[in-house]
């Protein structure tokens, strides 16, 4: 049985052409690791997967390119007629509003999922018949989504095998996951949807897949690209030790996500002792107003510039994120943002900037929807974003949930941000594109 896994991807967005979609992979891995009579293939385009011929389709997506997805799975039942399947943060969010072109969508961490799935519709001709058998999945059945019982989290979490890493996609840049979820809950995030609790790989494990990307290829940086690397203290140290033991830290450089509250003095000298030299976190906002309600009042203003000078003194490059247009952000808030930039502009590499959006499954989705802002079958294409905000167009059809700042004042604050953007990551902009270049064909 032959399977066509691809990403439903914005070709015009660098970001998203350069980085491999990895959640495919590890279903790649998985798959072959544990079934039997299978062949899975990752295409990155439509026209890849007709030409390949698969009995079996599944397509990634986030909300942002729900749109492209749907439009994909139509293609492909015109051209194969071969059961279409949908996995990823949106229909994992939203399961109920399965559309009606896929025949299943895969609910939260997949790989056990889709397996079971793929040998259900490989051995039995009437599977559809069978589907609620599988927990984790979402079909259709009499003109109604139907949604089994929700699938335990994959135990151990070493039991997943590495992503496979194949040489015409990974090339000098890579990155990787050294645990899955976050320990924190923050409004306008929503890793809970998919992984439900903090479960972070063992150092061991972590280690070796390093060192199996250092046996395949010859990468020029490595990624931790968790939704929080740090959030094991006690697993830090011990990485920092074997990374020390095998030598990993004299290979290349590392870099990842880290949390302000988290810094400090001994987890720096543990990062830099493992050549962990590129860092960024979420500083959000120069408000501690806007912080309490982005992040549930576990980080503070203070907190962000604690972080940002210890991890200047320590070497470790920092690019912050922030938020603007968040609800109940007023002018005065939002000034203060501008005036932590700026006081910061020295000791930071870059910055990225993001007008916030409620997607499904977060708390600002729940607040958002009951304001009637938002809605279960709305046009997904009002969440799509750009990697570099200073090249982002907003109109005022803008999907825009702040009732505190009128849309023209914040209009202003978009250029303002704009510029500030363009200015801090002028010497930044091409990292995508040379991503890309570093590919090698083989």
């Amino acid at each position: 049985m032959h399977i066509g896994l691809t990403a439903a991807v914005r070709f015009d967005e660098p970001s998203q052409r350069a980085i491999p979609v990895i959640g495919l992979y590890y279903l790649v891995s998985f798959t072959h690791k544990y079934g039997k009579g299978i062949n899975v293939s990752v295409y990155k385009t439509p026209e890849e997967v007709i030409e390949a011929k698969p009995d079996l389709v599944g397509i990634s997506s986030v909300t942002e390119n729900m749109n492209i997805a749907i439009k994909w799975a139509e293609k492909f039942r015109d051209e194969l007629d071969v059961p279409v399947i949908i996995g990823g943060d949106h229909i994992s969010a939203l399961p109920h509003t399965l559309p009606d072109v896929f025949d299943i969508g895969v609910i939260g961490e997949g790989e056990e999922t889709f397996l079971e799935l793929v040998e259900l519709i490989k051995n039995d001709k009437n599977w559809r018949k069978s589907l609620e058998k599988i927990k984790g999945i979402c079909f259709h059945r009499e003109g109604k989504v139907e949604i089994t019982g929700s699938r335990s989290l994959i135990t151990p979490i070493e039991k997943i095998p590495f992503p496979r890493r194949e040489k015409d996609v990974w090339g000098g840049f890579h990155y990787c996951f050294t645990s899955r979820g976050c320990p924190y809950h923050c409004t306008f995030c929503s890793p809970a949807t998919i992984w439900k609790r903090y479960r972070p790989f063992p150092a061991d494990y972590v280690v070796k897949e390093i060192s199996e990307i250092f046996k395949h290829f010859d990468p020029y940086y490595i990624h931790f690209f968790d939704d929080l690397f740090i959030g094991d203290r006690k697993r830090i140290s011990d990485l920092q030790r074997l990374f020390r033991k095998t030598g990993l830290h004299m290979k290349v450089p590392f870099g990842g996500h880290i949390r302000a509250d988290l810094m400090d003095d001994s987890i720096c000298e543990d990062l830099r002792r493992m050549n962990f030299v590129s860092g960024s976190f979420g500083a959000e906002s120069g408000s501690d107003k806007i912080l309490k309600f982005l992040k549930c009042g576990t980080t503070t203003v203070e907190m962000n510039q604690k972080a940002i000078d210890m991890c200047y003194k320590w070497g470790i490059q920092l690019n912050i994120s922030f938020i603007i247009g968040t609800p109940g952000e007023t002018e005065e808030d939002i000034k203060k943002t501008i005036d932590f930039i700026e006081k910061n502009r020295k000791k930071l590499i870059g910055i990225e900037i993001f007008i916030v959006l409620p997607y499904p499954g977060t708390p600002l989705w729940t607040l958002s929807k009951r304001k009637g802002l938002v809605s279960d079958n709305m046009d997904w294409e009002k969440f799509k974003t750009k990697a570099w905000f200073s090249d982002l167009e907003v109109d005022d059809d803008y999907l825009y949930i702040n009732e505190d700042m009128d849309w023209t004042t914040f209009k202003k604050y978009i250029k303002i941000f704009q510029k500030i953007d363009a200015d801090f990551n002028r010497n930044n902009k091409g990292i995508y594109e040379n991503i890309e270049k570093s590919v090698k064909i083989s």
